[in-house]
């Protein structure tokens, strides 16, 4: 972790920006093309995204400004973590599908590749629990169920049950979940698992990741929690000016 504090807050002042223009673009895009944008996964995946980058930068500036240690990072790592596992079907459809505008890349490419780099080089490793693998999945989790709610919900209160095609726009903005297009709600499930059966070993690769250490130019894993926090350094470094009278 780089332990300069005026570098911590430049690069996550860069990051913010990129976040503020991928939440403004992951509503401009959709009401440009008439869609509703809330139904949208990568919507909700930006947004928790950008809200972890916020809360990150506000902690720093306290920091930079006034001296003041907010503490957020004590018990952030988890929602970092979770926000980042969020947006990963997101950035791999956007590179699969070549969705290619200007505001997908800001919001599935640019923003996590820019927050991987802030996570690899201010953030302190060893954070990430073993149980942070599970609860990485409850975003997901949420967002389908509270979807797939909404569409049944409404096919309720049509004639027949069925979304005619003018709605599916609306109610379906993933084709390969509409199910009133030749998909049964077995396929969907099984999609759906398949997603997070992606989620959960993206998840272990990464917890496995983070307990890397390089000791003597030996590579090895530590599974011990770092219960230090990010801004311990600034603390440590504080203390050393004060013993030096500085």
């Amino acid at each position: 972790m780089i332990a300069n504090i005026k570098s911590k807050f430049f690069y996550k002042l860069i990051l913010l920006l990129i976040a503020i223009l991928a939440t403004v673009f992951s509503i401009i895009d959709y009401v440009y093309y008439e869609t509703p944008f809330l139904y949208y996964y990568d919507t909700w995946s930006t947004w928790l995204l950008s809200f972890s980058i916020l809360l990150s930068f506000i902690e720093i500036s306290y920091l930079f400004f006034l001296h003041i240690d907010k503490g957020f990072n004590k018990d952030f790592h988890l929602f970092r973590f979770m926000s980042f596992i969020m947006i990963i079907p997101s950035m791999i459809l956007s590179i699969k599908y070549s969705y290619y505008s200007f505001g997908s890349i800001i919001r599935n490419i640019i923003l996590p590749i820019a927050f991987i780099i802030d996570s690899l080089l201010f953030e302190a490793r060893r954070k990430i629990r073993i149980s942070y693998i599970f609860l990485s999945l409850i975003f997901p989790i949420i967002f389908w169920g509270l979807y797939f709610l909404i569409v049944y919900s409404h096919k309720a209160t049509l004639e027949g049950g069925v979304i005619p095609e003018g709605e599916w726009v609306t109610y379906y903005p993933y084709q390969m979940f509409n199910l009133d297009n030749g998909v049964n709600f077995t396929d969907v499930l099984l999609k759906l698992l398949l997603i997070l059966g992606v989620l959960f070993i993206i998840s272990i690769i990464l917890y496995l990741i983070d307990k890397i250490t390089y000791d003597n130019k030996k590579l090895s894993f530590n599974f011990k929690i770092n219960e230090e926090y990010n801004n311990d350094y600034y603390h440590k470094l504080k203390q050393k000016r004060e013993n030096k009278g500085v």
